[in-house]
């Protein structure tokens, strides 16, 4: 019950986008339906502002949602505001839409899906959940940027906006996958920098060492931070020019990140 009132600005808007489709789907008449939506979002910024009140640290339930959601006074406040904003949002697209003939009731369903999205990414605290916040969002608007359809500008726009989304979120993931790879977890908030054990090797020596004199080489040198909790290594190289038998120490090590299981990266 705890979990469910933690996640009642969440479900309330869910539910009443799932709820907005089959309202338009088997309603015959086109109007009417920007109320609804914007009903939906004011009661969804109700029931944050009640949680907001009532205290989160009154819902220790909520905890179990943890790392995919953090239902904390962050969220709950970008939830008030997401909802207020679709609400008025809706309001005015009632008289707009009808005004430039292109009311469908399909307009309301999608912005109640991107501001869903849009609260998601709020409460998100793990990878995968604020990556589909972020795409349920990015569709909800690509569709809506096209919603006036026999205006070739509105397409335009549509069209550069979803090719820079995706471009976008195709490097987000790659970035996610790099994350997970030296770490292991896809937890935003895991302290992976406290989980790797450190040290130094010397891994080779310049041929070219004349260059330096007897007293000075050039080595290369890699930190490997081993992960306690997955094969792969997070290998940082560089280079340092040192005197024989001089201690190194991390910060004196100019580095590069790389990302390699097998072994160590030089350059």
């Amino acid at each position: 019950m705890n979990i469910a009132l933690a996640l009642s600005p969440l479900l309330v808007v869910a539910l009443g986008a799932l709820l907005l489709m089959l309202a338009e789907a088997f309603s015959s008449r086109q109007g009417g339906l920007a109320l609804g939506a914007a009903i939906v979002l004011f009661a969804g910024a109700a029931f944050a502002a009640g949680v907001w009140m009532f205290g989160v640290d009154h819902l220790p339930e909520s905890a179990s949602l943890a790392p995919w959601l953090l239902l904390d006074r962050f969220s709950l406040f970008f939830d008030m505001i997401l909802c207020l904003g679709g609400g008025l949002a809706a309001l005015l697209a009632g008289g707009y839409l009808a005004e430039h003939r292109i009311e469908r009731g399909e307009f309301y369903a999608l912005l109640l899906f991107a501001t869903l999205g849009a609260m998601l990414l709020a409460a998100a605290g793990d990878a995968l959940t604020l990556f589909l916040g972020l795409e349920t969002m990015s569709i909800g608007a690509y569709a809506m940027t096209a919603f006036r359809r026999a205006s070739a500008r509105s397409a335009e726009g549509a069209l550069k906006y979803f090719l820079l989304g995706s471009f976008a979120a195709a490097l987000l993931v790659y970035g996610f996958a790099l994350l997970y790879g030296a770490t292991g977890h896809t937890d935003l908030s895991y302290h992976w920098t406290k989980r790797f054990s450190t040290h130094v090797r010397y891994d080779f020596f310049n041929p070219d060492l004349e260059a330096y004199g007897q007293e000075q080489r050039q080595a290369s040198l890699a930190l490997m931070l081993s992960n306690q909790s997955h094969s792969s290594n997070l290998i940082l190289v560089g280079t340092h020019k040192f005197d024989v038998g001089q201690t190194t120490h991390d910060d004196e090590i100019r580095l590069i990140w790389s990302l390699s299981p097998a072994g160590i990266v030089r350059f």
